[in-house]
């Protein structure tokens, strides 16, 4: 597999990776702030980073520290996802060959909105426990969604 792969390791944890995750993430906002249609399209998709609120009533639940290391993988998964799209959708748009091929990205999709949204360990912890399984992997969502567009055609 190629260096630059991108995947989603479990020993891809936040602490490893702060300052590369915050660089790119850094990168990505100034990167959108410029161009003001991007903006309104990618205001909700730029919420890539977050941290279960430090100071909620639910701190001591038993769920607490799953559901904090679960944000910060989350986080660092979906700022990779929009840097990827970052990447391709300017490898279209100046005819380049892009830096980073869709073959070599090894990410999940991002979790549920709900999940994603929970205030708390015990609401992140039922709406988790609501998902049957984990979301598709990138390459396969991709090619589910290419190999039925003949379908949708029709």
């Amino acid at each position: 597999m190629a260096q630059s792969q991108i995947n989603g390791n479990a020993s891809d944890r936040y602490a490893q990776n702060t300052p590369t995750i915050e660089t790119i993430q850094a990168l990505i906002v100034l990167m959108v702030l410029p161009h003001g249609s991007l903006r309104k399209l990618w205001s909700k998709s730029l919420s890539f980073y977050r941290l279960p609120n430090l100071h909620n009533r639910d701190s001591h639940h038993g769920y607490d520290r799953e559901w904090r290391q679960w944000a910060a993988d989350e986080s660092i998964r979906r700022t990779k996802l929009i840097a990827f799209t970052f990447l391709h959708t300017h490898s279209i748009a100046y005819n380049v060959y892009p830096v980073l091929r869709s073959n070599e990205v090894n990410l999940r999709l991002p979790c549920s909105t709900k999940e994603w949204n929970a205030p708390t360990a015990a609401l992140w912890y039922s709406f988790r426990r609501e998902t049957p399984k984990p979301q598709l992997l990138f390459q396969e969502a991709l090619s589910l969604l290419l190999r039925n567009r003949d379908d949708a055609s029709r």
